[in-house]
């Protein structure tokens, strides 16, 4: 067990093989666009163009990191050639990849954790600066939203996840030319995922020149047994499309 832990630790230790300049200026460029979006979104919150449960409309957008950073981190292993060490380590290839997942998951756990963060810190802006629209009863009513809508990805990640790593494995695989097809198959769920989130679980309504998002009646009476029958599908439908990446990682990929 304490060695499984140790191939997750190892997870993020790959660096990626980049030039220092154009790392610093990626990073300069991410930084500046992140305090624009910030001080955008704090002026339309002052101005009350921004509502407390409007302010939850990004959070089921966090499974898209999830999913290109699992491409990514795989590739690192290729890309910053320690590909011979990591598939020639005493373990079976599952074992490596599931190591893997096990961290990406954490990870992006903890991106979940900043979130939530953020959206109390701007919850509390939002009463200070426009406290007519950000009242106890609006902000509680937002906290609902997005504990189900935080709830929601937290199930669906495991699939967003091992997504990518399927998609990444593939490219390096004797598989490769069967990349496209995979990602045309893996951008198809997320797209109605996108589209069940939108019609079923938030509704726009329009209240003088401000946007707010609410949950249906519809939504708010789902049936438990048909949450517990989704989550099954989504573990089941990740469990095998681990299955078929380690299979390829396993006989369709050399050191």
């Amino acid at each position: 067990m304490n060695e499984f832990w140790a191939l997750v630790d190892n997870t993020y230790k790959v660096k990626r093989v980049t030039s220092y300049r154009k790392t610093h200026w990626w990073r300069l460029y991410v930084y500046f666009f992140c305090f624009l979006a910030l001080v955008s979104l704090g002026y339309a919150i002052s101005r009350g163009a921004v509502g407390p449960i409007a302010l939850t409309a990004f959070i089921p957008f966090l499974l898209f990191p999830a999913f290109v950073s699992s491409i990514g981190l795989i590739g690192r292993e290729w890309s910053g050639q320690t590909v011979s060490w990591w598939l020639t380590l005493p373990y079976p290839r599952a074992e490596l990849l599931l190591a893997k997942l096990v961290g990406m998951f954490i990870r992006f756990l903890k991106g979940v954790a900043v979130s939530v963060a953020l959206l109390a810190l701007f919850a509390l802006a939002g009463a200070l600066l426009y406290p007519a629209a950000w009242t106890a009863g609006a902000l509680g009513a937002a906290a609902v939203v997005a504990a189900r809508l935080y709830l929601l990805i937290i199930v669906i990640s495991p699939l967003a996840i091992t997504l990518g790593m399927l998609i990444a494995v593939t490219r390096k695989s004797r598989l490769s030319p069967l990349t496209p097809i995979i990602l045309v198959a893996a951008i198809y769920p997320f797209s109605l995922l996108m589209r069940y989130i939108t019609d079923c679980f938030v509704k726009t309504t329009v209240d003088g020149t401000a946007i707010s998002l609410a949950f249906p009646a519809s939504a708010s009476s789902l049936n438990p047994s048909m949450i517990v029958i989704g989550i099954g599908c989504v573990l089941i439908l990740s469990a095998i499309v681990f299955g078929v990446s380690s299979y390829i990682l396993a006989e369709q990929t050399e050191a």
